[in-house]
C-alpha cells in the first residue's frame, strides 16, 4: 500500500556560471500536500524575490514572478512589430504574473493577455518546453525581502544589470549547456530557469520595464485528457501502471487512483479484515470522478484517521 505522502527528493542544482560557487541541496516533502519554495537572487548581500513555484499533487505546476503592487494597464508587445500597444485595465491587475502548467500540458496565464498553449504533459516530458521570459531591467525593481528561508533557492548574481530569465520544463535529467539553475522533481520533470544577458528584442519603450514574453507555440489541442494525465502523473511518480492505494491523509481519506479512466464514476467494494469497518465513498471531484475514488473508513466509534488492514478490494466501472 503506498503512502498518501510519500517523500520525494527534490534537487536544486545550480550551475557554476552563474553562482559563485556549486551548491547541491536536497529538499524531502510530504506528496499529497503542496511541494513550493522560492527563487531568490543575491547580488552584495541584498537579496531579491524572482518567484515562486508550487506543484500541486494533482499534477499542476505553477509559478509566480513576484512584484508587489498593481497596475491599471500594461504594454503589448508582439515580435515583428514596431511599437507596443497600450492596454488599459478594467480595474487594477496584480504585477505578481501567475502561470500555470497543468498535467494535461496545458500552459495558462492568469491575469494577463495572452492565450493559453497546450505542451508536452508533466507526466511525459521528453524535450526543452519553454513556458515564459522574464526580462528585468534592474534587480532592484524586484521586491526586497530580509532573510532567505532554508528552502529558498538562491542565486548568487555578480552583476545588477538587465537579465533574462528563461523558464522551462525539461526532462529531469536534463543539463542545459548556458548558465542556468534546475529544480528536479524525480521521475517527473525539471523546472529550469537559464540566466543571462536579454537575447528577447525589445523596443526602446520597454528598455526600463519588466517585461513578461510568454510562449506563442504549442500543440493545437492537448495530448491527454485531464483524467489521463492525472492517472499517468501518479503513476509516474509511483512508478507504476497498476491501480494505486494512498494512505489516508490526515482527515483519515484514502484515495484511489484508477489504472485508466473508466466511462462512469467506477463502485467500490472492499471489505476490511474487522468486519466491524465499513467504507463510506467520498463525493467524486468533478473533473476527476471516472479516475479517482476517495473513501473514509467508519468503525464502532466513529471515524477512524488511522490506516486500518484491507482484505479485499475492488472498483467496478465500464471502460
Amino acid at each position: 500500500m503506498c503512502p498518501e505522502y510519500v517523500n520525494r527528493l527534490i534537487n536544486h542544482e545550480r550551475s557554476n556560471i552563474a553562482c559563485r560557487h556549486n551548491c547541491d541541496s536536497s529538499d524531502s516533502k510530504r506528496w499529497g500536500a503542496m511541494i513550493e519554495g522560492r527563487l531568490v537572487l543575491k547580488v552584495d548581500d541584498e537579496l531579491r524575490h524572482l518567484a515562486s513555484y508550487a506543484l500541486e499533487d494533482d499534477g499542476s505546476l505553477y509559478l509566480f514572478l513576484v512584484r508587489e503592487g498593481t497596475n491599471d494597464h500594461s504594454l503589448l508587445h508582439e515580435l515583428g512589430r514596431d511599437e507596443p500597444t497600450r492596454v488599459d485595465f478594467k480595474g487594477q491587475r496584480p504585477k505578481t504574473k501567475k502561470i500555470s502548467y497543468h498535467a494535461s500540458g496545458l500552459i495558462r496565464y492568469h491575469n494577463a493577455d495572452h492565450r493559453n498553449v497546450y505542451r508536452e504533459p508533466l507526466c511525459a516530458v521528453c524535450t526543452v518546453n519553454p513556458i515564459v521570459a522574464y526580462i528585468i531591467p534592474s534587480v532592484q525593481k524586484l521586491d526586497r525581502l530580509e532573510a532567505a528561508r532554508e528552502s529558498d533557492f538562491v542565486f548568487d548574481l555578480e552583476t545588477d544589470g538587465r537579465l533574462q530569465f528563461s523558464f522551462c520544463v525539461t526532462p529531469w535529467q536534463h543539463v542545459p549547456l548556458v548558465n542556468h539553475g534546475a529544480i528536479r522533481f524525480h521521475n517527473l520533470f525539471a523546472l529550469v530557469v537559464e540566466i543571462g544577458e536579454p537575447a528577447i528584442e525589445l523596443p526602446r519603450e520597454l528598455a526600463q520595464h519588466v517585461t513578461t514574453c510568454a510562449v506563442k507555440e504549442g500543440f493545437p489541442t492537448p495530448l491527454l485528457d485531464e483524467p489521463t494525465a492525472f492517472a499517468r502523473f501518479h503513476q509516474q511518480i509511483n512508478q507504476t501502471q497498476s491501480l494505486i492505494l494512498y494512505s489516508p491523509n490526515a482527515r483519515g481519506e484514502y484515495r484511489i487512483v484508477c489504472a485508466v479512466p473508466m466511462r462512469i464514476p467506477p463502485a467500490l467494494e472492499i471489505r476490511f479484515v474487522d468486519k466491524s469497518y465499513t467504507a463510506e465513498p467520498l463525493p467524486p471531484h468533478p473533473k476527476r470522478g471516472t479516475v479517482e475514488v476517495r473513501f473514509r473508513v467508519k468503525g464502532k466509534g466513529g471515524y477512524l484517521r488511522q490506516e486500518v488492514p484491507i482484505e479485499f478490494l475492488a472498483l467496478h466501472a465500464e471502460l
